[in-house]
């Protein structure tokens, strides 16, 4: 560790939302608009990505988007922040494709917390759209793969933010060091938009 003598305490609270008053020395929030009346730094952009295990694009053939109708698919039944499309309806409008959720082949989850569909996708559940923080380490290690686009913005980003000024305390500024860069590691991902759409 390059700053053995910060001590973190980590508090993962539900978001406290746009203009929310900030209660600890830095935050992170996961938002569709950036926090007003503090200092921020946005980390991530998120993306929704196509991910699967190995074994379940091979055992149902997925190679192209349109193969998303013949293998199991793990559905988030929340819905985006840019409308009232849930996730797999919103990639199949950019995909040009239509009525991806097959009922009788999905298994929904309903408003799901952390990674729940991420875990299902590793253990060969199905076919999932997931977000590309919470998918970043499976597909760094190969339990999971991205097999094509196009991929699409969550409409939500990772902010760091602490209060006007205190952004440049030693300790705080040392933990926005540190979290700037374990987020550029997350640019690699949105890079692949330009290569999958």
């Amino acid at each position: 560790m390059d700053h053995p003598d910060l001590q973190v305490h980590i508090d993962s609270e539900l978001s406290a939302g746009y203009g929310a008053e900030i209660v600890a020395d830095t935050e992170i929030r996961y938002s569709s608009l950036a926090p007003r009346d503090l200092y921020v730094e946005l980390l991530h952009a998120e993306q929704m990505l196509i991910v699967a295990s190995p074994t379940v694009l091979e055992t149902y053939g997925v190679t192209e988007p349109k193969d998303v109708y013949v293998a199991p698919v793990l559905h988030d039944t929340s819905f985006m922040v840019s409308g009232s499309l849930s996730s797999w309806e919103m990639w199949a409008k950019h995909a040009g494709l239509k009525n991806v959720v097959n009922p009788t082949k999905a298994i929904r989850f309903e408003k799901p917390l952390g990674g729940q569909i991420v875990d299902a996708a590793i253990a060969g559940v199905g076919i999932a759209i997931c977000g590309s923080l919470l998918s970043y380490a499976a597909l760094a290690d190969g339990r999971l793969v991205c097999p094509f686009g196009p991929m699409i913005s969550s409409g939500r980003n990772y902010y760091a933010c602490c209060l006007p000024g205190r952004e440049n305390e030693d300790h705080i500024r040392a933990f926005l060091s540190w979290l700037r860069a374990e987020a550029a590691v997350l640019t690699t991902l949105n890079a692949l938009c330009d290569i999958s759409t």
